[in-house]
């Protein structure tokens, strides 16, 4: 999209702001005072910090954790922070289509562990009973059948329903009445703050793998595979997600690929490399304002568009 002809329509209006929620059974219980034998008294709660019992080890748990991660992942690569809704992230239009199906086949991974999860569930509770009853014996308590029982009774009778995976889509649209435009135009610096989060975040991130890479450099040593790959799949991204054109970024990044690709070759010294990259880094710096300015003047519109009520709820 040419930046010249981004406005805040076109902005929001090929573009979503995406909230994901995923909710994992944290099976724990607090440890009270009773359970160790102690007496409760508000000095006790006052010097002692007695910990979590595990009602589930946590392997039970691993694959669940890496389908959240790889979910949140999913979105981090296709949104930008959007200040406006805790945990929101904005998603370009040619994103969206990629997202909800990468979300969709998560969703579908993560239910099917739920499942599997559940079906063992009657097998982990029991077993894990007597690891808690050894630990209370060792911690000297002298009432741990008590303690057990009212640890057991802590357990959900529908373990699946501490689950979750959904998400929420929403659009951006113009204000009903003139009342209401005039109120949303009121806050058109907040508005600017989300131009600014963009800018800075794709910014940030680039700067962050520069850094990283200038330091394996800065060492004299060969710059590993997976460095590379990282760095290759965050040169990407910049690319896709440079919504607003912003000139001194793509510039960067070329200059960028090219210290790359003369890295790999070797054929150029180390303290050349060393060189192109913190220019690229005080480049970065120096020119954010500018590029900020120019993404707020290339938007037309500002604070005339509002949050509507989910459309789309997975």
């Amino acid at each position: 999209m040419n930046a010249a002809m981004l406005n805040w329509d076109s902005l929001f209006f090929r573009g979503s702001i995406v909230d994901l929620d995923i909710n994992i059974w944290s099976a724990r219980l607090s440890v009270r005072p009773a359970d160790l034998g102690i007496v409760d008294t508000p000095d006790v709660r006052e010097a002692l910090g007695l910990g979590v019992v595990r009602l589930a080890p946590h392997k039970a748990f691993e694959k669940l954790l890496a389908i959240r991660r790889a979910a949140l992942k999913d979105v981090e690569n296709a949104s930008f922070n959007f200040p406006f809704i805790r945990g929101a992230r904005y998603v370009p239009e040619k994103k969206v289509e990629y997202l909800l199906s990468c979300l969709a086949d998560r969703k579908y991974q993560f239910e099917s562990e739920v499942s599997r999860f559940a079906e063992n569930y009657e097998q982990t509770r029991y077993a894990m009973i007597p690891v808690i009853r050894k630990a209370l014996v060792d911690a000297s308590c002298d009432n741990v059948e008590a303690s057990i029982a009212r640890i057991v009774a802590e357990y959900p009778e529908d373990v699946t329903s501490c689950f979750g995976f959904e998400w929420k889509v929403y659009s951006i649209s113009g204000a009903k009445s003139q009342a209401a435009a005039d109120a949303v135009a009121k806050e058109t610096e907040s508005v600017k703050d989300v131009v600014r989060e963009i800018v800075v975040q794709l910014r940030d991130e680039f700067s962050e793998k520069v850094k990283a890479i200038a330091t394996i450099i800065a060492r004299g040593a060969k710059i590993p595979s997976t460095s590379l790959e990282s760095a290759r799949e965050l040169l990407n991204r910049v690319k896709e997600m440079n919504v607003f054109g912003d000139v001194e970024l793509s510039n960067q990044v070329r200059a960028f690929e090219r210290v790359l690709a003369v890295s790999t070759a070797g054929t150029s010294e180390t303290q050349d490399l060393s060189t192109d990259l913190s220019k690229i880094q005080d480049v970065l710096t120096k020119s954010l304002d500018e590029a900020v300015a120019a993404a707020e003047k290339n938007l037309t519109g500002l604070g005339n568009r509002r949050i509507q009520f989910p459309e789309e709820v997975a």
